[in-house]
């Protein structure tokens, strides 16, 4: 009974790595699609892709305006996070046809942050997502 199941979880992962393989790129999820695949209770990731770009993710309710070129963020278990920005980073909020200025940002807004990490040393976020305003 033990082996059946282990075979069966071995070969169900094996499909699943096949699959991988051979879906086109296309269909890879784009950086708009994060929210949806982590869901609504991502506090917090840091994702490695194949190709070795390094990526981290994090939800939270803004504490302070941007201040420094950090936005600083309270994630749901308490832990403070400051998330680098610079003026090239797209802040955008469900609804609205156009992105919204970095400065517009207010304290106790919910957001998702993305910014990549290159050698250990974090980089500007490439993006904001406002979920929701206070």
């Amino acid at each position: 009974m033990r082996n059946r199941r282990f075979l069966l979880l071995a070969a169900t992962l094996v499909a699943l790595n096949i699959s991988l393989w051979v879906v086109p790129q296309g269909l890879a999820l784009q950086r708009g699609g994060v929210a949806s695949l982590f869901g609504k209770y991502l506090m917090r990731a840091d994702v490695t892709e194949l190709n070795g770009a390094e990526t981290r993710i994090a939800r939270g309710v803004v504490v302070s305006k941007v201040a420094s070129g950090v936005l600083t963020i309270s994630e749901a278990d308490s832990k403070v996070e400051g998330v680098p920005v610079s003026s090239a980073t797209k802040v955008t909020v469900p609804g609205v046809a156009k992105p919204v200025k970095l400065n517009a940002i207010k304290p106790g807004w919910h957001v998702l942050a993305t910014w990549p990490i290159s050698g250990g040393v974090p980089g500007p976020a490439d993006s904001i997502v406002v979920e929701k305003r206070k």
